[in-house]
């Protein structure tokens, strides 16, 4: 994303109110000549909360992080949150979360996190989540949780999270998910009909679910597509939010579409693998392509 188009949006979005914004990615700190930027665009039109997550793979030292961590306060960031489980620790090392999470407290924020990713459930006996919990309680004990919110979540399975996962993990049979409804907590909305933030990326989509848009602002400004949202209108978000994943796969089927044969992990899984199929025929509602084929 260029700078120029992110201070474009957040001056469109000012005018309803913004209470915070989200950097994340990817990695955020890829882009470290972007992010900044970003930060004080936000920060000019006073928002209250400038959140950035990151996986805090440029944390070699401590020293190395508080220099990182001290330009982006200095910018205007509030909150800080580090990804730690067994998917991010597979690239970058415990010890950088280490440093960063020393850091952190040092530079002072208003709000900490460190979020972990679990496959099905907080209990359900995997590797991956094995990994994720003893390094979550690895850093508990050792004291580096002291002012931080730790949060235990489970894995969204959209994108190559369905493909690459859902192996791992027992399924359902459709008729078993056929009350399924969207789970919230995985949505930066309160629920398809009423919007309360958007995520937008660098070819300018603005999602309200990974891989479900409602306009492009660099096509038409943001403040319109926010102005005319009406999930009424939008073929993919009026079946959701009226019925569930279910219906929408049975739109999905009805078109030509045969589903896995072994069944979905979840609603969330059910609704990927039919938005999937769904794209080319809803090709400006189910963007950007590279969430689906990636």
């Amino acid at each position: 994303m260029s700078l120029e188009d992110a201070e474009k949006y957040i001056g469109e979005a000012a005018r309803f109110g913004i209470e915070w914004v989200w950097v994340g990615g990817g990695e955020p700190f890829l882009c470290r000549n972007l992010l900044p930027g970003i930060v004080r665009a936000a920060k000019k039109v006073v928002v209250p909360d400038i959140h950035v997550a990151t996986n805090g793979y440029w944390a070699e030292t401590p020293s190395m992080a508080i220099r990182e961590l001290r330009l982006l306060k200095d910018a205007g960031v509030n909150i800080i949150g580090l990804s730690i489980d067994a998917f991010h620790q597979g690239h970058t090392p415990l010890d950088y979360v280490k440093s960063a999470l020393t850091a952190a407290a040092r530079v002072g924020f208003k709000r900490i996190g460190a979020s972990g990713q679990f496959l099905s459930s907080l209990d359900f006996n995997i590797s991956f989540n094995r990994v994720t919990e003893n390094n979550l309680k690895l850093l508990e004990e050792e004291g580096y949780f002291g002012s931080v919110q730790v949060k235990r979540e489970i894995l969204r399975l959209s994108g190559r999270a369905a493909d690459l996962l859902s192996p791992y993990l027992p399924t359902r049979s459709e008729e078993e998910l056929k009350g399924a409804k969207c789970d919230v907590r995985w949505l930066p909305v309160e629920s398809h009909g009423k919007l309360r933030a958007v995520e937008i990326d660098w070819e300018g989509n603005v999602t309200t679910c990974p891989g479900i848009c409602i306009g492009n602002a660099k096509e038409t400004s943001l403040s319109k597509i926010l102005d005319e949202f009406d999930y009424r209108q939008h073929p993919i978000l009026r079946i959701l939010e009226d019925h569930g994943p279910h219906l929408l796969l049975q739109l999905a089927k009805r078109k030509g579409h045969t589903p896995v044969g072994t069944g979905y992990v979840d609603g969330c899984h059910m609704c990927f693998d039919a938005r999937k199929y769904l794209m080319k025929f809803y090709p400006r509602q189910l963007r950007p392509v590279t969430c689906y084929i990636e």
